[in-house]
């Protein structure tokens, strides 16, 4: 059977060519008008669009017994945020979440292997690099030399820290700690 392509509809175009597609087939039971909430985005007022989708995470959790005994090593100022940082420790939930679907923004160093799947780091001599500008330096351990980049680039709270060697051009010919 030939089912049309609506990967590139708008969602309200996909969603009245799906419902025209079950009715063509007679696969379609029942059609009513219902009511449900809907998030909507805080600033253009459009409904959200939950889209599940591969991300990367930082283990937070089975660290947090570390970075509770790691409280009683810093000299706090003022003495009370030592409180509010055990209770935000002893309160997370869930892992960190450090990656971002943008067009902007530090690129993961990695790729994955058209031919197997295999995940690609690139390695740390290799730093910084832009996977989608330049491919590993080796092959995929299953002979292939074909790969795809890694799209999401890092949740800005990963990064900070590098903003003083971005903004150093570190890793360019005009880095200037070599000039150091």
């Amino acid at each position: 059977t030939d089912v049309p392509f609506i990967g590139r509809l708008k969602i309200a175009a996909a969603r009245e060519k799906i419902i025209e597609l079950l009715k063509e087939k007679e696969l379609l039971r029942k059609s009513e008008t219902i009511m449900h909430t809907v998030s909507t985005h805080e600033r253009c007022g459009k409904p959200i669009e939950i889209i599940p989708s591969k991300q990367w995470y930082i283990d937070i959790l089975s660290e947090r017994e570390k970075y509770l005994k790691a409280a009683d090593e810093i000299n706090w100022y003022p003495p009370s945020m030592k409180t509010r940082y055990i209770t935000w420790v002893e309160n997370l939930k869930w892992d960190w979440c450090i990656s971002r679907q943008r067009y902007f923004g530090i690129p993961f160093p990695i790729w994955y292997c058209k031919k197997c799947g295999k995940i690609i780091f690139a390695n740390e001599e290799e730093l910084p690099i832009n996977p989608i500008e330049k491919g590993p330096s080796t092959p995929c351990t299953c002979g292939s030399t074909e790969f795809i980049p890694e799209a999401a680039v890092l949740d800005t709270w990963a990064t900070s820290s590098l903003t003083p060697l971005i903004n150093s051009r570190w890793g360019t010919e005009n880095d200037i700690s070599d000039k150091l």
